[in-house]
């Protein structure tokens, strides 16, 4: 008897997001490449977990650099699988890192990334992350910008010594302190001569919050698999954060005041969190946080798509005065605007202004200077509960 059968395929293709804050790529140094990648091809948009291993980037690989690769790529994926990811692979430098090749990501990605992993089996190095910035500054000279996570060396770093960027000037260049204690990335570590990090889980998480959000809220983001990877989670120097004290791990305490990103876990809550979402820079700056960057990033990319049509183009002037006219300050205020009601009716910004001063002499001076102000989403980071009877 003749049948037919079918099965539901499930992860086919992906899930069509919009918007463009999903778009993130990964930074690896490696003088070996995988067989997909080559010295003229060290770029590839990588669709998922799949599209790596036929790249080469296998956890089944003898080299042990391929297999942190594949086991971020992984994680990045488990945390995100809507993620879009470009893998960029280059050689370690011969001298100090210049990560001049984060721009050729940028580039090969159409300026599309908006967060961007940096691996490096080499030491952390203080000036790594003023260099890193150096590259968020020249693409947001194309308005172009991208939050940086940094992932560095941190094997033969005792806890005591882990670097304080409270002090940084560095906003946009976040440092990964943690890296997995029992799972498969412990085993990796075991193999490896240098951390693993965890570049790959908070490109995921990082990915999949919308742009307001803290990678630290404890009701989203779970980065933990129950007995599995990120369960027991460690600092970069393989320490067990249940083997700390708890003055170094909680909040405001000595790794938090350093303004690392790093796992922890609650008390009577399963799971694995991030402490925060710590920018290299005092937490007094209106911008010591990657939700900070990353909603007033969207919010510039947006306002110069609107505006920049409007670059050269004519405004009616008040008679004998060279101010601008009513109607002129009403098309400009609604063009600089119109982005910001979208991100207020997305719930990523809580509201808005938009003022043109119209005491403006815009004949004389060639120029019309706009005030925008933004109602940032809150963060809860602490409370504070009194109870009794």
């Amino acid at each position: 008897m003749g049948s037919i059968i079918f099965n539901k395929q499930n992860n086919r293709s992906k899930r069509v997001v919009p918007g463009e804050d999903h778009y993130v790529a990964l930074v690896f140094y490696s003088d070996t490449l995988p067989e997909g990648f080559s010295n003229d091809e060290r770029i590839k948009l990588v669709a998922d977990v799949e599209a790596a291993k036929a790249l080469g980037i296998d956890k089944n690989n003898p080299d042990v650099l391929i297999k942190v690769m594949a086991y971020h790529i992984a994680e990045l994926y488990r945390i995100n699988p809507n993620a879009i990811l470009w893998v960029g692979i280059f050689d370690e430098p011969t001298g100090e890192h210049t990560f001049d090749e984060v721009q050729l990501v940028r580039a090969a990605s159409n300026n599309k990334v908006r967060k961007v992993g940096v691996f490096t089996r080499e030491p952390y190095a203080e000036g790594h992350i003023s260099l890193l910035q150096q590259q968020y500054n020249a693409a947001a000279e194309i308005i172009s910008m991208f939050e940086i996570f940094y992932a560095p060396d941190f094997k033969d770093v005792d806890t005591d010594n882990l670097p304080d960027l409270s002090a940084a000037t560095s906003p946009n260049v976040h440092l990964l302190a943690a890296q997995d204690g029992g799972a498969y990335g412990a085993q990796l570590f075991a193999a490896a001569n240098f951390s693993i990090g965890i570049i790959g889980a908070a490109l995921g998480a990082i990915s999949l919050a919308r742009v307001n959000e803290n990678i630290g809220w404890v009701e989203k983001f779970n980065m933990a698999v129950d007995g599995g990877e990120l369960d027991v989670p460690a600092l970069a120097n393989g320490v067990l954060v249940k083997n700390l004290a708890n003055n170094i791990t909680k909040g405001n305490g000595i790794l938090d005041g350093k303004r690392l990103i790093f796992l922890k876990q609650y008390p009577n809550i399963t799971g694995s969190y991030f402490n925060d979402s710590h920018g290299a820079c005092p937490a007094t700056s209106d911008y010591a946080y990657a939700e900070d960057n990353i909603t007033i990033d969207k919010a510039i990319r947006g306002i110069y798509a609107r505006m920049m049509p409007k670059v050269n183009g004519p405004s009616l002037l008040q008679k004998g005065t060279g101010k601008l006219a009513a109607e002129s300050l009403s098309i400009l205020e609604n063009a600089a605007g119109d982005y910001l009601k979208e991100m207020e009716a997305a719930g990523e910004i809580s509201g808005y202004t938009v003022f043109i001063d119209p005491e403006q002499d815009v004949k004389a001076t060639n120029q019309i200077v706009v005030e925008i102000s933004n109602t940032s989403i809150g963060v809860n980071r602490n409370f504070i509960i009194n109870i009794g009877f």
